[in-house]
């Protein structure tokens, strides 16, 4: 969610947008993937409709921080209307020249996908445009569905060398992200290559400090060594702030506005229900540090919940496996043995 807002904070200030009309473009039949490109009306209502982050996972930190409103007198149904109306002003239509773009971006990633992990790949697969203001990742890329939202700053990346290329290892992360919320069957599977499990968690009143991930959920533990301890975590995204308290971040600088953050919290059981065990604390990452490493590896320091650890990995893949670790090798050689 929150690293792929590296996709280049400066690229509009070097870019000039593409001035063609705007289009509605026809389905394209892409390396056996049927593409969709939603004008801003129909990706709208697809977001609405399909959004599983809309419909049950929306909080009122998160809305806050996009709106940049203190909405804790809301409610949420309240909030829910305030984000979608949001949303709704920050929906676009394509333009040819994008669209022309991400078919052959597609096209390339759909061939290399389905030599390799081909059920990875969709049937079908929405593309939407939007502004990238209606999220708190501002410029991030995320999905909903079978849809890849693609904020504007990289729709203008799209037909340009190194900047194209950061596009498509983007693009490889979020449809792998689709894959994954489509089969939640395998995510035991799945994340268990990197030492992860899943658990009850009852997350209490601090659940108003979570920062809602729309791929995934948090109720996935690690365990770990801390100093020959055996304790047990979860990997959480918070706010720093129960509140908008203004913007924290000069020149809008970090995601989030500065609000953001992310880290291992312990967890114990009580009746079988998991809860944080040292209130909203965060696990010292020096004592656990080796012990997490020697699980998840150093193929990707994006580590703010397993999904996207396991999303940033698979795009690995496709790379040279050359200067890596035992332990990362051994990390990609379980991922495409699982989805081969």
């Amino acid at each position: 969610m929150i690293k792929k807002t590296r996709l280049l904070l400066g690229v509009l200030l070097l870019l000039v947008s593409c001035s063609e009309e705007v289009i509605d473009p026809d389905n394209q039949l892409i390396a056996g993937v049927e593409v969709i490109f939603l004008n801003a009306e129909r990706a709208y209502e697809y977001q609405k409709n399909h959004s599983r982050y809309i419909q049950e996972q929306i909080q009122q930190i998160d809305v806050s921080i996009v709106l940049e409103e203190d909405l804790s007198d809301r409610s949420l149904p309240e909030i829910r209307e305030l984000y979608l109306e949001n949303l709704k002003a920050n929906t676009l239509n394509w333009t040819a020249r994008e669209v022309r773009s991400f078919q052959d971006m597609l096209g390339e990633i759909f061939v290399e996908i389905r030599a390799t992990t081909q059920q990875v790949l969709p049937d079908t697969l929405y593309m939407i445009k939007t502004t990238g203001d209606e999220t708190i990742g501002e410029g991030a890329m995320y999905t909903v569905s079978k849809s890849i939202t693609i904020p504007r700053v990289n729709t203008s990346s799209a037909g340009f060398g190194f900047l194209e290329n950061n596009v498509k290892e983007v693009l490889r992360h979020e449809l792998f992200h689709i894959y994954s919320n489509l089969n939640q069957e395998v995510r035991p599977d799945l994340y268990s290559i990197v030492g992860f499990y899943p658990i009850p968690l009852d997350l209490g009143g601090y659940e108003k400090r979570i920062i809602a991930n729309p791929d995934t959920d948090y109720d996935w533990a690690i365990a770990l060594d801390r100093n020959g301890e055996r304790v047990e975590a979860v990997l959480l995204t918070y706010s720093l702030y129960e509140s908008w308290e203004g913007n924290k971040s000069p020149l809008r600088l970090l995601a989030g506005k500065g609000y953001l953050d992310h880290g291992l919290f312990e967890v114990e059981a009580t009746n079988g229900i998991y809860q944080l065990s040292q209130g909203f604390e965060e696990i010292e990452m020096g004592e656990v540090d080796a012990s997490f490493r020697a699980q998840i590896g150093h193929n990707t320091d994006y580590t703010w919940a397993v999904e996207e650890i396991i999303a940033d990995t698979y795009p690995l893949l496709f790379d040279s496996p050359e200067g890596r670790s035992m332990r990362d090798l051994e990390i990609l050689q379980a991922l495409q043995d699982l989805l081969h």
